[in-house]
């Protein structure tokens, strides 16, 4: 029986800082609440989020809320992960998609759809 191919050597880093993600959403609907308390609960994950569709109170009220999608790329590249949700396409400009295929393949951000 041949064991030398039953071997694969590869590099892992482990990160001592939290995991930031990126939680956007049009509205709060089950999935996006679901998603948010599993990832607040996280202690190795630091969460924000943000909604398309909310009160401007609603960022008073949460401290994991921002107001809006982070515009600036290195304001973005902060983040280790994007989750987009049920959002609506028109929310983003020309400029924040092309600061996210640069935090996909710039960066090497992962992006969840």
């Amino acid at each position: 029986m041949e064991t030398e191919n039953n071997r694969q050597t590869a590099l892992v880093s482990v990160r001592g800082e939290k995991v930031r993600v990126l939680l956007v959403q049009a509205y709060p609907n089950y999935e996006f609440r679901f998603l948010k308390n599993l990832l607040e609960r996280d202690q190795t994950i630091e969460l924000q989020t943000v909604l398309q569709e909310a009160d401007p109170e609603y960022v008073e009220s949460d401290r994991t809320a921002l107001r809006v999608f982070p515009s600036r790329r290195e304001a973005l590249f902060e983040y280790d992960v994007v989750i987009l949700g049920d959002v609506n396409p028109a929310f983003f400009s020309a400029a924040t998609l092309d600061n996210l295929t640069a935090f996909v393949e710039e960066k090497g951000g992962g992006l969840v759809l």
